[in-house]
């Protein structure tokens, strides 16, 4: 076989097995500066999660070029939010809606595998 055959079989398995290997994450993990030493916990992402989860969206303005929202905490303090705010320790909202806004948790030093979907807020 060539060479150039080689190297694409070899590149093209390569990709396969890191998109399938569990274990491949955990290597990345290390390799972006984790504690190797530090059990790898998503308590942190959670306990932000459950908060902004009683959060309650009441309203959106969206133009061209412009979008805030305001939500109301539990304890009836009012927020504006615009995309890019950052909530909480690590959480920034990443998109504003008609009638939704997405949240997503963003912390290169504490990364949380298997929790990186959204938290959507929506009005009722």
């Amino acid at each position: 076989m060539s060479n150039y055959k080689e190297g694409f079989l070899t590149g093209l398995l390569l990709l396969f097995v890191t998109r399938i290997s569990p274990a491949w994450a955990e290597i990345s993990l290390v390799d972006i500066g984790r504690n190797p030493f530090q059990q790898v916990t998503a308590e942190a992402c959670d306990d932000g999660r459950e908060k902004l989860a009683t959060w309650q969206l009441q309203g959106t303005v969206r133009g061209t070029d412009y979008s805030a929202a305001w939500v109301q905490q539990p304890g009836g303090r009012w927020q504006k939010l615009g995309v890019e705010t950052m909530l909480l320790p690590h959480w920034r909202v990443t998109h504003i809606g008609e009638q939704q806004v997405s949240l997503l948790y963003i912390n290169p030093n504490r990364p949380c595998p298997g929790l990186s979907e959204a938290v959507v807020l929506s009005m009722h």
